[in-house]
């Protein structure tokens, strides 16, 4: 659990690179001289407000339930180095802080699966102990873009969950599912009856009681809020985010059905 007191705030230096294998957002290896001073390397999005305040506070949350998230960096884009970033024609006056991945240094999944061996990958990450935390974590903040270009691995055992900029739609309802959860269709898509509802009782028990425990109000005091978004937005993504986990369970237990859940849980 990251138990920093709030989001590090830093300043774009010039030297950023764009990298050129992104292919759904424009991502920058930037440096950025933080608020102590130290100068680090991140990986820099420029995102309009409410995906800006998305991405900060889904890094913040999904951190405190200990989700393997990249530390966030808030960072202050200077007019001068927008432009050298986007073109002077293409400068967006609602943008004017980017969001910065600390430790993000592993390719994605999409590009390891050209060159490596895809079975064995496929089976670290179903038995991997953090995937249906992250799978229900997107389904708790209503993330249908989950794909394997955000998810990175490190060649090893270890994957690191990114991207979360389009989570939290403002046409998204509390009770509902999420039209696509691609990591929670690929974790579940070959599961015995037994273990279908194991995973509902771990939803209900465990997730659950976990997700009760974080103080979502707090989390946008961490992630500066106020700066990022108006505060009638901000309040309806509180609540959404708090009244979604009371149906959770059911929404999980709906998508996964599993035909004979009463007679096994009296067993588990």
């Amino acid at each position: 659990m990251d138990n920093k007191s709030n989001i590090v705030l830093g300043t774009l230096l010039p030297g950023a690179e764009l990298l050129e294998d992104n292919s759904k957002n424009p991502v920058w290896k930037a440096p950025v001289k933080t608020t102590d001073s130290k100068t680090e390397f991140v990986y820099l999005k420029l995102l309009k407000p409410r995906r800006l305040f998305a991405e900060a506070i889904c890094a913040i949350i999904g951190r405190k339930i200990g989700l393997p998230i990249p530390e966030p960096i808030l960072v202050k884009v200077p007019a001068h180095l927008m432009v050298e970033l986007v073109g002077e024609e293409s400068v967006d006056s609602s943008i004017f802080i980017g969001f910065g991945s600390k430790d993000a240094d592993y390719p994605s999944l999409n590009r390891v699966l050209n060159v490596e061996d895809n079975e064995l990958i496929w089976e670290k990450l179903r038995a991997h102990t953090k995937s249906l935390e992250a799978a229900i974590f997107d389904e708790w903040i209503a993330n249908s873009d989950r794909h394997w270009g955000n998810l990175l691995y490190d060649g090893g055992d270890e994957f690191i969950f990114i991207d979360h900029d389009l989570a939290l739609p403002e046409q998204a309802e509390s009770n509902q599912p999420i039209s696509k959860n691609l990591l929670f269709n690929f974790i579940s898509e070959e599961l015995d009856e037994l273990s279908k509802v194991r995973i509902v009782k771990k939803v209900r028990e465990e997730l659950c009681d976990n997700y009760s425990t974080v103080d979502i109000k707090k989390c946008v005091e961490i992630c500066y809020g106020p700066s990022l978004l108006d505060q009638d937005d901000i309040d309806s993504i509180v609540a959404f985010l708090i009244e979604r986990i009371g149906f959770l369970n059911e929404i999980i237990r709906k998508k996964l059905n599993p035909e004979q859940g009463e007679l096994f849980q009296c067993a588990i």
